[in-house]
């Protein structure tokens, strides 16, 4: 078994395999040539499992900063949304106030739109329900007594994690990668903890909703999540490692296939 580090540096990092095509030469997804910022993207982040609560709530926040806009222009401002939403700290973000609404409405570098910074606020607050609920439940779930005191049954990043939701509709248990963190737990239980190998063509192909995204939605929306569809509940998934939407052609979608074929053995 890999933890998610070691995949990250197999997707991402140092232990990536020495490619013989230089990078102009060779094939993505069309999206990922069309820009310099997009191309990075996708080769560095796109489709790679993310695991990490501060960094879900980070891509949870953009796609939903996104809505009605460009990914592109999301990304343009990303490094100013990390600085004005102090690195997406969830518990800062929570405790936002009307002062502090203001001083992001007056901040030429975001998307100043006021029903999306307290949505961002409001989500984090719920994002904090959430970690306290799959949290406390973790804990009950991996202490037992022994003789001597106390006995934890390890279930960190690098074993699968079993059954962990405790709420019919969350997802059925998970059997996978997702393991760990409070969020992530929840988030990844409605692709039952491994990520989705598509092997789509074509982009035309690759839907812009699914029945998981259906149901992640309806979860989020019921739990006092605000832009959450699920069409931004998908544009989710894809983003963080969800789903492998690469298409069968790209050379990220051999990548990270193989990358976490290993990574669940």
């Amino acid at each position: 078994m890999v933890a998610h580090g070691g995949i990250y540096q197999e997707i991402h990092g140092k232990e990536r395999p020495k490619r013989s095509m230089t990078t102009k030469e060779l094939k993505r997804c069309g999206w990922g040539e069309s820009d310099p910022m997009y191309l990075r993207y996708h080769d560095e982040e796109w489709g790679v499992p993310v695991h990490n609560d501060r960094r879900l709530f980070e891509m949870l926040t953009l796609e939903g900063m996104q809505a009605g806009l460009s990914w592109l222009i999301v990304l343009r401002k990303r490094e100013e949304y990390r600085k004005a939403f102090d690195n997406f700290d969830v518990s800062r973000v929570a405790r936002y106030t009307e002062k502090k609404v203001q001083k992001l409405l007056s901040n030429p570098g975001l998307i100043r739109n006021r029903l999306k910074i307290t949505a961002a606020i409001d989500n984090a607050k719920a994002f904090l329900k959430v970690q306290k609920e799959f949290g406390s439940f973790r804990q009950q779930e991996t202490m037992a007594s022994g003789r001597g005191g106390m006995r934890r049954r390890v279930t960190g990043l690098s074993r699968p994690c079993r059954g962990m939701s405790p709420h019919m509709g969350v997802g059925q248990g998970t059997t996978g990668l997702a393991c760990g963190a409070p969020f992530n737990k929840f988030l990844w239980s409605f692709v039952g903890g491994t990520p989705r190998q598509n092997r789509f063509k074509r982009l035309k192909e690759i839907p812009s909703r699914t029945p998981e995204s259906d149901a992640m939605s309806r979860e989020l929306k019921k739990r006092g999540f605000r832009f959450v569809g699920s069409t931004i509940c998908y544009a989710l998934m894809q983003a963080v490692g969800m789903v492998n939407d690469h298409i069968v052609s790209c050379y990220r979608h051999e990548e990270i296939a193989v990358a976490i074929k290993k990574a669940v053995k």
